[in-house]
């Protein structure tokens, strides 16, 4: 997977599964990511899920579900340092631990797609947000 830019999850069978630590970790030739067929209603581990995916550019995750009294999210964005448009769903939280950065080199912060003007979170090193809909950095 280390040299993949473009991974096609449509057909994954996701349910059941407790584990995702590290899946996509290292991908640095990833560009894509469209993962909002998965069903992560079981899973306990995200711990360095897309760590070091490096050109990664848009990432959705509009299906994920991840309960942050249950699961383990520690480096889940770490080194994602291209990424530039991420889609939540209501069932998940950008945290601290997460390592999603919120300031890098001529970047303010993130902001609601709908609304670019409005940066709101970009105040730290690291970005911490929530609610459904799609984040671009500004």
């Amino acid at each position: 997977l280390v040299n993949c830019e473009i991974i096609e999850t449509e057909n994954a069978a996701t349910s059941g599964i407790y584990n995702l630590n590290g899946m996509f970790a290292g991908c640095a030739a990833l560009r894509e990511l469209d993962l909002s067929g998965f069903n992560t209603s079981t899973v306990r581990d995200f711990t360095d899920m897309f760590n070091g995916c490096t050109a990664l550019q848009s990432l959705d995750l509009s299906g994920f579900t991840v309960s942050p009294t249950c699961s383990r999210t520690q480096g889940m964005f770490e080194n994602c340092i291209s990424l530039a448009r991420l889609v939540l769903s209501a069932n998940i939280s950008v945290t601290a631990d997460m390592g999603l950065h919120a300031k890098l080199d001529g970047f303010h912060g993130w902001a609601r797609e709908n609304d670019p003007d409005t940066v709101i979170t970009g105040k730290d090193k690291i970005a911490v947000f929530s609610g459904e809909g799609t984040f671009i950095r500004v």
